[in-house]
């Protein structure tokens, strides 16, 4: 009597555990579905240092440096060296924070506004570019010799040392991002928008150094 009071009784559980998991389940394939999940993502793996995974999230993750480099080639060909290595795109995002505003969906389109907070890419551009004008100063006034290896490698290390300058200050930027829906997924676009967002300051830079060299 007793094992059939238990029987009936586990049947029900069962029952119900089931339903959970199932409900459970797909909970979570909403949710994991959702547009702002795949941002809130890849914004999580940049600010880890995973740079692999976070490629997973976006259509083309090499061409947030593409434009970089093609502006800094005008300006100083080793900067686009130093921009495109992985280890250096690490300390670019160490201390990002994201805050997702709005959310919209049409179809297989979602326009996100992001707000984003990260190191001011103009105090870098600014101190970096200093740095250079010092070398140059030391080398051509003050008569230092340096061979063209050595002065490349410099520059270089100028850039990295304002990347992990702690005295860098902060900014906060909001934009609209773009991600299209691709087999079920949803990706991120690496557009002008998203570049903004990540980089505050680097096109106003950018655009100060030109015209000081013009």
């Amino acid at each position: 009597m007793k094992d059939t009071k238990k029987k009936n009784l586990i049947i029900p559980i069962l029952i119900i555990l089931i339903i959970i998991a199932i409900i459970g389940t797909i909970v979570f394939i909403v949710t994991a579905n959702k547009p702002e999940k795949t941002v809130e993502e890849f914004f999580t793996r940049l600010k880890e240092g995973n740079i692999e995974e976070a490629k997973k999230y976006i259509d083309n993750y090499n061409d947030l440096f593409e434009e970089e480099q093609e502006e800094q080639e005008n300006t100083e060909e080793d900067f686009a060296d130093v921009l495109n290595n992985e280890e250096n795109q690490k300390l670019l995002f160490t201390d990002i924070q994201t805050n997702i505003k709005e959310v919209k969906k049409e179809g297989n389109t979602a326009k996100i506004q992001v707000e984003l907070t990260t190191k001011n890419f103009k105090t870098i551009m600014t101190n970096y570019i200093n740095k250079i004008i010092q070398l140059s100063m030391s080398t051509v006034v003050g008569g230092e010799n340096l061979t063209q290896e050595e002065i490349n490698n410099a520059i270089k290390d100028y850039f990295i040392e304002e990347l992990k300058n702690e005295s860098i200050d902060k900014v906060t930027t909001t934009q609209e991002i773009t991600l299209n829906k691709k087999e079920g997924k949803w990706i991120i676009e690496a557009n002008d928008n998203l570049r903004t967002l990540i980089y505050p300051g680097l096109e106003e830079a950018f655009q100060e150094i030109t015209n000081q060299l013009s």
